[in-house]
């Protein structure tokens, strides 16, 4: 798994946020289909931008 790619979907993740609102990691992972832990990586990403809490 590469910081890149981790970057880019969670860029995926947090327009599927903005779109449907809060979600759990299962619903996330049924959207975008990706496991738990890349779900978790991406969300980490996201909270340490500020993006999400």
């Amino acid at each position: 798994m590469y910081k890149t790619d981790i970057g880019i979907n969670a860029g995926g993740i947090w327009r599927l946020l903005l779109e449907k609102g809060e979600l759990s990691i299962r619903e996330i992972g049924e959207y975008t289909h990706f496991n738990e832990s890349f779900i978790r990586y991406s969300l980490g990403w996201l909270a340490r931008e500020d993006t999400v809490l």
